[in-house]
């Protein structure tokens, strides 16, 4: 536990405090899949119960519908929601707020930000403290940092990547907000 000093000590939220800072972090199940909705809500459900979760954590990295909003490669829309980043990043934005109004002021919401999309028309670093700064704004209370989209050349998978290779930049984004960034 020396190499991660903070793992097990509370973390202060302001409307509730951690008793430590593990989480369960989005993953794939195989249940998506299968098309039953009720299913993959049950099956979140009993985790939430198992270990009395807080919270829930918006996907907004690694090139599923909200970061593709986001960047010009995906984001070919002439409306109010494409064209200037203020435009592309109007979708995660509201959808952050919509939930902190649905699920209220006590409830943990975690937005998971894409800090180095690793594909040509990706954001810009600017970008992305431009959409941390409007996501906390919008009521989050965590950033998850998230790295890369499945089809950029560059690994991002754990077992291919080096521990830690990309913490440089969870650490870059840290001074930019005043939310905590894990």
């Amino acid at each position: 536990m020396s190499h991660y000093p903070h793992l097990l000590s509370p973390l202060s939220l302001g409307h509730v405090t951690l008793p430590n800072r593990v989480l369960m972090g989005s993953m794939h199940t195989g249940l998506e899949e299968t098309g039953d909705w009720n299913r993959v809500a049950s099956f979140y459900e009993a985790r939430a119960r198992e270990a009395g979760y807080d919270g829930v954590e918006i996907m907004g990295s690694e090139g599923y519908f909200l970061n593709q909003f986001l960047v010009a490669r995906t984001n070919q829309r002439e409306d109010d929601w494409g064209g200037s980043y203020a435009n592309r990043m109007r979708l995660p934005v509201e959808v952050v707020g919509r939930v902190r109004a649905a699920v209220g002021a006590d409830f943990i919401v975690i937005y998971r930000i894409s800090l180095i999309d690793l594909v040509e028309g990706g954001s810009s670093w600017d970008e992305v403290v431009l959409l941390a700064k409007a996501i906390e704004a919008a009521g989050a209370s965590i950033l998850n940092s998230g790295i890369g989209w499945h089809e950029a050349r560059i690994p991002t998978i754990a077992t291919s990547v080096p521990r830690a290779a990309f913490a440089h930049l969870t650490g870059k984004l840290r001074p930019e907000v005043g939310i905590p960034v894990i």
